[in-house]
This record gives structure tokens, sequence and C-alpha cells, in this order.
């Protein structure tokens, strides 16, 4: 995971985090963020987080770290047009 937080997933400095890009089935750039609880705490699930029009995945870290403390872990991405993508 990634060893340093962007400045709007602080509320995660307890979980484990990681952020990054990837390449889409049509070669274009699509930002990542992810979101785990500590290794300590049983994993109940995984959610992936879709954004609406106008917003960006880190702009919804809140809920990532609600998810978190309840034991369930995030995959969010910046859909085309949108937060750190192309």
């Amino acid at each position: 995971m990634a060893s340093s937080l962007p400045a709007q997933a602080s509320c995660l400095h307890d979980q484990r985090f990681t952020d990054g890009h990837f390449i889409n089935a049509r070669g274009q750039k699509l930002f990542y963020c992810a979101a785990f609880p500590p290794e300590s705490v049983p994993l109940r699930g995984v959610a992936l987080f879709l954004h609406g029009i106008g917003e960006h995945s880190l702009r919804f870290t809140h809920v990532y770290r609600h998810l978190c403390l309840n034991g369930y872990g995030v995959i969010a991405y910046d859909m085309l047009g949108h937060g750190q993508s192309e």
C-alpha cells in the first residue's frame, strides 16, 4: 500500500490505502484509490464506489473511512473526464 496519503485522504491515516492509475481497454488513463481496514480487522466485504457527475473519488474519503471502520474495503476510481482521470 502507498506510504503517503493525498491531502484529501488524510482521514484514512489509520487504514490501508493505495492509489494510482490504470489503462482501460480503450487506452485511457484512469485514477483509482482503494482503502481497507487494518489487517487485524476481519474483512466483511469490498464495495466498489462510483462517484456522480462532476465529482471525483477522493471527495468521498469520509465514506470510505466509515466503511473501513465497519470492516469493509473500498475500491473507487475517477470516471473519464473527472478528477485525475483523462
